[in-house]
C-alpha cells in the first residue's frame, strides 16, 4: 500500500538520527530528519485553533451551516480533495500497469525480458517514486492540519457562542448535554467534510477509473461493475435514511444521558 511505505518513510526518517550514532551519518541524514519536523509545524500552523475575532451566528440551514463553518479555510479542503483525486487515479493505473507487466512477461523471453522492457520499467519505478510526494502531502494535511486543528477551532468558536447565552437558556437545558453538543456537533462537520473530500472522491475516481482502464481490454467486463453500482445505490437509498434517523436518535440520546449525568455531580 503506497500509504503504508510513505508512512514508513517518514517514520523512518526520524528514528534514523536517534539510531545512528555516527557523526557523518547524522550530517547526512540532518535534512531527512528534521524535514519532516518541520512539516508538521508548517502544516498545524495552517488553522489557528483559537482566533481573537468573535464568532459570527451560525445560520440555521444545514447546508448554510456547513459551508460557512468552512470559511476562510476551504482551500485546504479543496487541495485534499485534489490529492486524494490523484491518490485514487494512481492507484487504479498501477493495477492496470501491473497487468501489462503480466503481459510482457507472457509475451518476452525470459533473456531478453529487461532489455527489451528496460525503458517502461523505469516510467514505471518514475510513476512510483512519484506518488509517495502526493501521499505524505495528502496525509499530513489531512491529519496535522484538518483533523485536530479544524475541530477544535469549530469548538472555540461554539464555546464562544454559547458564553453570549441568557441565563434563562442554561436553566432550561442540561449544561452536561450542552457540552456534549459542542463537542459532537465539531467532529461531526469534520467527518462531513473528510467523507465528501476525501473518501467518496477517492472510491469515485478510483471505480472510474479502473472502468476506463478495464474497458479498454474488453466492454463485456465492465457489466460486473454496472451491476455492483446498481446494487450499491440500491442500498445506499434504503440504508442511508434507516442509519441517519437512528444516528440522530443515538446522538440525542448520548448527550442527554451526558447532561443528567454531569449536574447530578
Amino acid at each position: 500500500d503506497l500509504q503504508f511505505v510513505s508512512l514508513c518513510l517518514i517514520f523512518f526518517s526520524l528514528c534514523a538520527r536517534i539510531e545512528v550514532g555516527d557523526s557523518v551519518f547524522c550530517v547526512i541524514l540532518f535534512p531527512i530528519n528534521y524535514l519532516p519536523l518541520k512539516l508538521f509545524k508548517f502544516f498545524e500552523s495552517l488553522i489557528n485553533s483559537y482566533p481573537q475575532s468573535p464568532p459570527v451566528k451560525p445560520p440555521r440551514n444545514l447546508r448554510a451551516f456547513l459551508w460557512s463553518m468552512s470559511e476562510g479555510y476551504r482551500l485546504y479542503f479543496i487541495i485534499l480533495t485534489i490529492l486524494t483525486a490523484m491518490i485514487g487515479a494512481f492507484e487504479a493505473i498501477l493495477f492496470g500497469m501491473l497487468g501489462d507487466i503480466t503481459n510482457w512477461l507472457a509475451s518476452s523471453s525470459t533473456k531478453s525480458f529487461f532489455d527489451e522492457k528496460k525503458y517502461q520499467f523505469i516510467l514505471l519505478v518514475i510513476f512510483l517514486i512519484s506518488g509517495i510526494p502526493l501521499v505524505i502531502i495528502a496525509d499530513i494535511l489531512k491529519y496535522q492540519t484538518i483533523y485536530g486543528n479544524f475541530p477544535m477551532l469549530m469548538r472555540w468558536n461554539f464555546h464562544r457562542l454559547m458564553l453570549s447565552q441568557s441565563m434563562s437558556f442554561f436553566n432550561d437545558e442540561f449544561s452536561g448535554r450542552i457540552s456534549t453538543k459542542v463537542m459532537q456537533t465539531a467532529l461531526a462537520i469534520r467527518s462531513v467534510y473528510i467523507t465528501i473530500g476525501d473518501i467518496f472522491v477517492f472510491i469515485f475516481i478510483y471505480f472510474l477509473t479502473m472502468v476506463i482502464i478495464i474497458g479498454s481490454y474488453s466492454a463485456i467486463l465492465l457489466f460486473p461493475f454496472l451491476i455492483w453500482v446498481a446494487c450499491y445505490i440500491i442500498a445506499v437509498r434504503y440504508f442511508v435514511p434507516k442509519i441517519s434517523a437512528l444516528s440522530k436518535n443515538r446522538a440525542d440520546a448520548i448527550s442527554l444521558m451526558s447532561g443528567k449525568i454531569t449536574d447530578a455531580y
